[in-house]
């Protein structure tokens, strides 16, 4: 039979912004990848890993702090 998946299809409600930036921000637009790793670290499957987060976006408020080299008072 072509195109057979190995699992069967789940239906879970996901707010629709929720949706949107998970399929921008995973690796490849692979959201059923992000979740299946969660799931699975969830559950303590062996060898499963928390999969890695994206970086988030800096607040529209945001300024930076030099704290490794003082003024210079010359």
């Amino acid at each position: 039979m072509p195109n057979a998946p190995k699992t069967k299809h789940r239906s879970v409600r996901i707010e629709d912004q929720d949706w949107a930036d998970l399929a921008a921000r995973a690796p490849g637009g692979d959201r059923a990848a992000v979740i299946k790793d969660l799931v699975r670290w969830y559950l303590r499957r062996d060898g499963a890993e928390l999969p890695e987060r994206p970086f988030a976006p800096l607040p529209p408020d945001f300024e930076p702090i030099n704290t490794l080299m003082p003024e210079s008072t010359s």
